[in-house]
């Protein structure tokens, strides 16, 4: 006879909210109405000691605005690997789900996506993508952080999806998932 006691109470586990942010934006980056198709700006995971890495992750947040005068547009949140390759993706919204600002230009709204459950991997990136350019002129605007100096475990990318990254020591993407 085994004296093993099964918990009646099966709770989940939670991955904790991280939110790379900082009180002090002083840049953005923007999609606009020239934008290639599937371009990603992103947040990249440059170290097995970002608390992102390994973490399951299923909801996924970005600073964002669109200028009121854009319409249209495609764009969802996801997880691309090293080379450029989508991993998951949200389901897509347009500038009209999108906060409405013109100024300043550091977004202090976030829009919010789930993904199905994904392990984040060393060299991932986390970020959003434009599928389709809006129409119009301004910006879809996305908050970032640039300090000049290295940023640890983070680093921007910026890259068309399934093309080479273009990563970025000293910026990064305004990323929070799990909230």
């Amino acid at each position: 006879m085994s004296n093993f006691v099964v918990n009646p109470y099966s709770y989940p586990v939670v991955v904790p909210m991280v939110c790379f942010n900082d009180d002090n934006l002083d840049t953005y980056y923007e999609f606009r109405s020239t934008t290639t198709p599937n371009f990603v700006i992103g947040a990249y995971i440059d170290s097995t000691s970002n608390p992102v890495y390994d973490e399951d992750v299923t909801t996924i947040s970005i600073y964002t605005y669109a200028e009121s005068t854009l319409s249209g547009g495609v764009f969802a949140l996801g997880v691309w690997d090293s080379s450029g390759n989508l991993r998951n993706e949200s389901s897509t919204f347009t500038v009209a789900d999108m906060p409405v600002g013109t100024s300043p230009a550091n977004p202090t709204e976030k829009i919010t996506k789930s993904i199905a459950s994904t392990t984040i991997a060393l060299n991932d990136s986390i970020g959003i993508i434009c599928k389709t350019p809006p129409t119009g002129s301004g910006d879809v605007a996305n908050g970032g952080y640039d300090k000049g100096t290295s940023i640890p475990y983070w680093k921007r990318t910026v890259f068309t999806q399934g093309d080479t990254l273009t990563i970025t020591d000293g910026r990064m993407l305004v990323i929070c998932v799990n909230e």
